[in-house]
């Protein structure tokens, strides 16, 4: 059960998105009794550019060049390892109705007995359906935003750049809420719902964020040079350790603890306030879609055995044909002639209709 952090760097991953970071497995009653598994794929983090990115100041864009990498570091290696990793799940047998915690616990909000405990025959996932995963993701990052307040982190992982170790801290913050705003066109505005989970996760942490000082974050609106509406965010980085911080620890307070306990309905409620997506918000969503770039394609390597000594190292051209190409390389002929079929069939279909 001792947390583990292992990173590796890889040379391809067979699928269309490659993920930063991995916990498996997703079964919890594993995962509370044996275990679980970790790993941080090193080299896949992307590089950050100051021309790519909007809405923002030059110096926040000058702190993710310089810092985005080791933040996202400290955030995935939490949010992985200490974030999905750690909860207990109260959990009551649904045969013999023994508890697996102390019946003499009080809720913590109300002083009662805890009577939301899960059944031993449902999993947490079950129990609280369609809202799981994005409250999961959300208390993975609020872990992790939570722990890196503390100088223990930073100096597992950077201990040679302690001059630069309050950038970090800030640029973890302003990362997250710069991945909420990117991630406006992920919710659904006739549904009123989140679209992707974890970008759901980031939005929820932004309204506590705003929710926790009346000056936390500051939106400004205004005009480009050709007349077209944009904004710019800022943080509060002077009250971020402070006010910031406080708001964060009463929030994951209350988002564990409602997880832990099996408390569907509170955390439903709970989770749906700080959920929403007001007019200034909505304002925001559409110039974030006019403004929307496509986005980034992944080229990636293969290994291929033309000498029976060593493997050998190829390389693609940056274009869409080099993507293809990689592709076609990475399997066998039967497997992508398979595909093309497939496509084939679909592709007909749709140009029929």
């Amino acid at each position: 059960m001792k947390p583990d952090f292992t990173s590796l760097d890889i040379v391809a991953f067979a699928c269309s998105g490659t993920p930063i970071g991995i916990n498996i497995p997703n079964y919890d009653d594993i995962r509370q009794t044996e275990g679980f598994k970790n790993v941080n794929l090193g080299n896949v983090y992307p590089k950050h550019s100051s021309k790519t990115m909007k809405f923002v100041s030059e110096s926040d864009k000058d702190l993710m060049v310089k810092c985005g990498h080791d933040s996202l570091t400290l955030q995935v290696a939490l949010h992985e390892l200490l974030g999905h990793g750690t909860g207990k799940l109260f959990t009551k047998d649904a045969t013999t109705g023994e508890l697996n915690y102390d019946p003499s616990i009080e809720h913590p909000y109300n002083g009662g007995p805890i009577t939301t405990a899960y059944l031993s025959t449902e999993t947490w996932s079950q129990k609280f359906g369609k809202l799981h995963s994005g409250y999961e993701e959300c208390r993975a990052d609020t872990v992790a935003l939570h722990l890196m307040h503390f100088e223990e982190p930073f100096q597992i992982f950077f201990a040679d750049k302690k001059q630069d170790w309050d950038d970090i801290y800030y640029t973890c913050w302003f990362a997250q809420m710069y991945g909420a705003f990117k991630g406006l066109e992920f919710f659904d505005i006739e549904k009123k719902q989140w679209k992707q989970a974890h970008i759901w996760g980031r939005w929820v942490i932004l309204n506590v964020f705003r929710e926790s000082g009346p000056d936390m974050l500051k939106i400004t609106f205004s005009k480009t040079e050709d007349g077209k509406d944009t904004f710019h965010f800022e943080l509060n980085r002077e009250k971020l350790r402070t006010v910031g911080f406080k708001g964060l620890c009463t929030f994951l307070d209350k988002l564990h603890t409602l997880k832990s306990i099996g408390d569907f309905q509170g955390a439903e409620k709970f989770f749906d306030h700080y959920s929403q997506v007001d007019e200034t918000m909505l304002k925001v969503r559409e110039i974030i879609i006019a403004n929307k770039v496509p986005r980034r394609l992944e080229l990636q390597p293969n290994l291929q055995m033309e000498k029976k000594d060593a493997p050998e190292y190829k390389e693609y051209d940056t274009s869409f044909e080099g993507i293809i190409q990689s592709y076609c390389e990475r399997y066998p002929k039967q497997e992508v002639d398979a595909v093309f079929t497939e496509w084939q069939s679909k592709f007909a279909i749709y140009r029929h209709v």
